[in-house]
């Protein structure tokens, strides 16, 4: 189960958020439409400053947003940061 943006999405059981069950080829593959994993640690403390990303963050979708190419489909972001708070 998915839970992101307030929808939740099911998948059935030879799929995830990021494969699927081909049953051409008995394996898994990667879904054309998965979203990039950023994963990050932080002990959160004032020495790491996570607004560098959330900058980042926010002039790349304002270079998205400039994209005349309606045929350019950038992938979703999944988000997992972890660590231990003070």
């Amino acid at each position: 189960m998915n839970i992101s943006n307030g929808e939740t999405t099911k998948f059935g059981e030879d799929e995830t958020l990021f494969t699927r069950y081909d049953t051409k080829t008995g394996s898994y593959i990667y879904k054309e439409d998965r979203p990039v994993l950023i994963l990050s640690s932080t002990s959160y403390t004032p020495d790491e400053n996570f607004m560098v990303l959330v900058e980042a963050l926010d002039k790349l979708e304002h270079k998205l947003s400039l994209n005349k190419e309606k045929d350019f489909v950038f992938p979703k972001l999944q988000f997992i940061i972890t660590g231990k708070g003070p």
